[in-house]
C-alpha cells in the first residue's frame, strides 16, 4: 500500500490525471481480485469442510446401519430358535426341556441405532449428506420402517403382558430363577388357552422377523459404501 500511496502522489504532483485515473482503476481492479480471491478460498474451505462432515456423518450412519442389522439377525435366529422349540412342544409332543417354557416368551423390544441420524435431523444438517437419493432413503427407512418395529414391539408387548405373564402367573409356579416345572407344563397340554397362547407366540416371531427388513439395511449399506468411495 505504501508503493501505492507514493506513486499516486508522484502522479498528481506532475499533474499526469489520465495517468492518475488509470493507474487509480488499475488498483481497484487488483483489490476486487484479490477479495474474490480471497472468498473463493473461503467457500473452498467452507465446501471442504460441509464435505469432510458430510462423509464423517455417513461413516457413523454406516456403522449404525451395520450394529442395527447385527441386532436383528440375531433376534431372527433367537426367535427361529424358539419357534422350533414351541413347534416341538405344541405338535410335535416333544417334552424336552419344558421348565425353560418362560424364557422363550419375552417381549420383543426393537433397539434403536439411529443416534447420528437424530443428531443431524434435530440440527438441521441432513443436507450434509449431499446425495439426495441416499439422504431420501435414510429418511424413509428411519422414519417409516422405524414405526413399524415401534408397532410391533407394541403389539408383542401388549401380548406378553395381557395374555401370557398372567395366565403363566396363575398356571405355571416357579422359582427364582423363572423355571417350571415341567410336569406340569406336560399336564397342561390339553389346555386350550395354553395351546392358544403357544400358537400365537409362534405365529407373532414369525410376523416379527418377516418385518425386520434387513435387505432395505443391506441396500443403505451398499449405497453409502459407494457414496463413501466417491
Amino acid at each position: 500500500m505504501k508503493v501505492f500511496r507514493k506513486t499516486r502522489e508522484k502522479l498528481l504532483y506532475y499533474r499526469k490525471i489520465k495517468n492518475y485515473l488509470a493507474y487509480s482503476i488499475g488498483e481497484i481492479i487488483l483489490v476486487v481480485i484479490g477479495i474474490l480471491i480471497a472468498v473463493y478460498i473461503n467457500n473452498w474451505d467452507l465446501n471442504q469442510l460441509k464435505q469432510d462432515n458430510g462423509v464423517k456423518a455417513l461413516k457413523i450412519v454406516k456403522r449404525d446401519l451395520q450394529t442395527e442389522k447385527y441386532v436383528l439377525e440375531n433376534f431372527k435366529k433367537r426367535y427361529s430358535y424358539t419357534r422350533k422349540y414351541l413347534i416341538d412342544i405344541l405338535y410335535n409332543n416333544k417334552t424336552d426341556n419344558l421348565d425353560s417354557l418362560k424364557f422363550h416368551f419375552g417381549p420383543y423390544v426393537h433397539y434403536k441405532m439411529n443416534s447420528e441420524y437424530i443428531s443431524l435431523k434435530s440440527s438441521g444438517k441432513l443436507n450434509l449428506i449431499s446425495n439426495s437419493n441416499l439422504r431420501s432413503k435414510l429418511v424413509n427407512f428411519y422414519e417409516v420402517y422405524y414405526s413399524i418395529y415401534k408397532e410391533l414391539e407394541d403389539e408383542h408387548k401388549f401380548f406378553i403382558d395381557k395374555r401370557v405373564n398372567d395366565y403363566f402367573f396363575n398356571q405355571f409356579p416357579s422359582d427364582t430363577s423363572n423355571f417350571v416345572d415341567s410336569e406340569f407344563v406336560k399336564s397342561k397340554l390339553n389346555d386350550q388357552t395354553f395351546k392358544k397362547i403357544l400358537d400365537q407366540q409362534i405365529t407373532s416371531l414369525q410376523y416379527i422377523t418377516e418385518n425386520f427388513y434387513i435387505e432395505k439395511i443391506d441396500e443403505l449399506i451398499k449405497i453409502i459404501t459407494e457414496e463413501l468411495k466417491k
